[in-house]
């Protein structure tokens, strides 16, 4: 028989020591992306956290595949912390968006988490144009043609004139997330024709965040892509007004006024 005696039961915080809890935001990713668990921590606000759940989606990358991870989202979304709070959600494809919509991912998200703020690839790069005041875009995609063009209609669809377009006409995420900079540089440079007000780097796949000063250094105008479009759109939706140096112009901006 143990000689400890009786099992002592004790009082703690449940926030440690009285501390505040660190913001915490969830992370809907694709089962195949390789970029966006490595590319937002670094794009978030030093106090908050990243949890991922991971949706059920196959390679290649066609419209059919992107609107049949939609199944998914609900069972992913109720396993990100259950029980426990969250600040905001992000559901990270961009393409997903375009083919399944972002009124739809936004109703299956608040369907298990009601209270949370939603953002999506494609409805924080509306705002980050808003924000940025740019309504003529020159679009660089990974993507087939054919998913490109369903990209090119979502932008459109915001009002903006899209000044040129240009693919590499990938179809799996981990040829995506190989890309590099200087092969998003030269397609950056392919897309620009001096009309453009912005380019967007659209796919939450590609490690483009990393490069976006280096993209603007070289290109002389404002880039958005994707992952730091999401990162800047979940903080703001949160009331923050962090700036984070290296990510961009758009990172030092606000939400606009009367975003949606």
């Amino acid at each position: 028989m143990s000689g400890y005696g009786d099992i002592a039961t004790l009082t703690a915080s449940p926030n440690g020591a009285g501390q505040p809890r660190r913001v915490r935001i969830g992370l809907l990713a694709l089962a195949t992306d390789l970029a966006s668990e490595h590319d937002l921590p670094r794009l978030l606000p030093g106090d908050v956290d990243l949890y991922t759940a991971r949706l059920d989606y196959r390679n290649p990358v066609t419209m059919e595949s992107l609107r049949a991870m939609a199944g998914s989202i609900g069972g992913e979304v109720a396993k990100l912390l259950p029980g426990g709070e969250l600040d905001a959600v992000i559901y990270g494809c961009t393409s997903g968006t375009v083919a399944i919509g972002e009124a739809e991912i936004a109703r299956l998200i608040h369907d298990v988490r009601p209270e949370c703020p939603v953002t999506t690839p494609l409805g924080a790069c509306r705002e980050a144009f808003r924000a940025l005041d740019a309504r003529r875009i020159a679009v660089l995609t990974p993507y087939t043609p054919a998913v490109t063009q369903t990209m090119i209609a979502g932008v459109e669809a915001f009002g903006c004139e899209i000044t040129k377009a240009a693919c590499f006409n990938l179809e799996s995420d981990y040829e995506m997330a190989g890309l590099s900079p200087q092969a998003l540089l030269e397609g950056g440079r392919e897309v620009l024709d001096g009309k453009a007000e912005a380019l967007f780097v659209s796919c939450t796949a590609l490690h483009a965040s990393a490069f976006v000063s280096l993209l603007e250094n070289q290109l002389g105008i404002p880039v958005v892509a994707s992952n730091q479009a999401l990162a800047w759109h979940a903080t703001r939706l949160m009331g923050r007004a962090d700036a984070v140096a290296g990510a961009g112009r758009l990172m030092q901006l606000p939400l606009p006024a009367e975003s949606g």
